[in-house]
């Protein structure tokens, strides 16, 4: 009886391997067609060899493993791998499937285009565990780099700038990096140590032909009463300051360039019949060198009506750089009078001018004595007469002789044909002399205002 039932099984096994297809179950039923090997168990699975993988490419464990070979390796430190789990091999080394645990036993789950859950900040992540980098494309094309050093690279495979955290290459035109907020800091830097080279925010325009609607860094308000930039020194105690422009005019700078034409400072736009550059300051100002302007005044609170009304005064002009002083002295019973001057009075001034003028009666008055040792002496031919003096010199210290003022010069050869003032001539503003040399009919502006401009036009 046993040999019939064995028998039967052999046919029953027979029959269900037709075809080359072989059906492993408990009920006798056939494989399917699409399968080479159809296992169907309601509480049983396949086990799948165990071993014990050195490294991936490991040939010693398994001589000769044909591809797609399929194993279970129990070796959590195979080199190259990631721990235990199931591993096949594609003809050159063994390649383990992406939802086995990791090495160290750490979980190296795939990470899923629509998501994960459970996952373990601590041993799960998107990286490298070698020292490659970490390489992130689209279409192909290489996007996003982390170097193993941690710098982040956008836009380029090598890094652009030494010491830079994040580098970003932009496109040939465009922004390489544009923030927006609705509320708070756009961009904002920050830096804690001091000395050269030490800056919250830099900004660089290096193209030589970049020209004046370019800008290093560009600060631009839409706003009714918003700021065009601000800067601000608060805690500075050895010669802070607020904002520092300067142009090596004249001399070669740091990198070889120099600037002929240069200003460390410019307000206004050359291109408009209004410049509207007026500059407010509302402390002290001081200028080292010479200041020119094509008016020079005083503006106050008009002392009869402060609150409705302003009171100017021109300045008193000379082609000299002339210094003056004045005041009234009355001679004695011989009819002298001796005028002290400053005690720096012959140290700063040559070329002295007098002016005499008799108070309250007629009189005749000289200069009996002339300037010497900082003082002067007048007689009048009556005593006790009141005098009102004037004398007058031409600056004479260091600063003077090395810098004196010439009051007619002939215009550079890029200014001839132009005009400081062209409207008082009956000029329009192409003739203003910084309308030719700033070339500015587009002042800097933000790239994408510019680029919405040009569409307009």
């Amino acid at each position: 009886m046993r040999k019939l039932v064995l028998l039967v099984n052999v046919f029953a096994f027979l029959f269900n391997a037709q075809s080359q297809n072989v059906a492993i179950n408990a009920t006798g039923a056939l494989p399917h067609a699409s399968a080479g090997l159809d296992v169907n168990y309601p509480d049983k699975g396949v086990l799948i060899p165990r071993v014990n993988l050195t490294s991936i490419n490991d040939v010693v464990t398994i001589p000769g493993a044909a591809n797609s070979l399929l194993v279970y390796n129990t070796n959590a430190t195979i080199t190259g791998g990631c721990g235990v789990g199931y591993y096949y091999w594609n003809g050159t080394q063994w390649v383990c499937f992406l939802t086995s645990p990791g090495s160290g036993g750490g979980s190296s789950m795939a990470w899923l285009t629509n998501g994960n859950v459970g996952t373990n900040p601590a041993t799960n992540f998107l990286g490298t565990i070698d020292n490659q980098d970490l390489v992130i494309r689209t279409n192909n094309v290489e996007r996003v780099r982390v170097k193993t050093s941690g710098e982040l690279l956008i836009g380029t495979s090598t890094p652009i700038m030494a010491n830079t955290q994040v580098q970003v290459k932009g496109p040939i035109t465009g922004i390489g990096i544009y923030a927006q907020v609705q509320s708070g800091a756009g961009v904002s830097g920050e830096t804690n140590a001091s000395g050269p080279g030490n800056n919250g925010v830099e900004g660089y325009q290096w193209s030589p032909s970049g020209g004046q609607k370019s800008a290093g860094v560009l600060g631009y308000s839409d706003g009714s009463s918003g700021n065009g930039m601000y800067a601000e020194c608060s805690r500075g105690t050895a010669f802070p300051l607020g904002i520092w422009g300067v142009s090596e005019r004249g001399n070669p700078n740091s990198s070889g360039f120099t600037n002929t034409n240069g200003y460390a400072g410019y307000f206004g736009l050359a291109s408009s019949p209004n410049p509207a550059g007026h500059v407010r300051v509302l402390n002290d100002i001081s200028i080292v060198g010479n200041m020119s302007a094509g008016g020079k005044s005083f503006k106050i609170d008009h002392p009869l009506d402060p609150e409705n009304k302003y009171l100017y005064h021109s300045c008193v002009e000379s082609p000299d750089m002339m210094n003056i002083y004045n005041g009234i002295v009355t001679t004695d019973a011989n009819g002298e009078a001796v005028v002290k001057l400053p005690e720096y009075f012959q140290a700063l001034n040559k070329d002295y001018r007098y002016q005499l003028t008799p108070i309250g009666q007629f009189a005749q008055c000289i200069v009996f004595k002339e300037i010497e040792n900082n003082q002067f002496v007048i007689k009048t031919d009556k005593p006790n007469v009141k005098v009102s003096w004037q004398v007058t010199g031409v600056r004479n210290d260091p600063y003077a002789q090395k810098y004196r003022i010439i009051p007619e010069v002939e215009k550079p050869a890029e200014f001839k044909g132009t005009y400081l003032h062209p409207e008082v001539y009956g000029k329009d503003r192409t003739k203003f002399e910084d309308y030719v040399f700033m070339k500015d009919k587009e002042r800097p502006m933000p790239y994408r205002l510019a680029k919405e401009r040009n569409k307009e036009k």
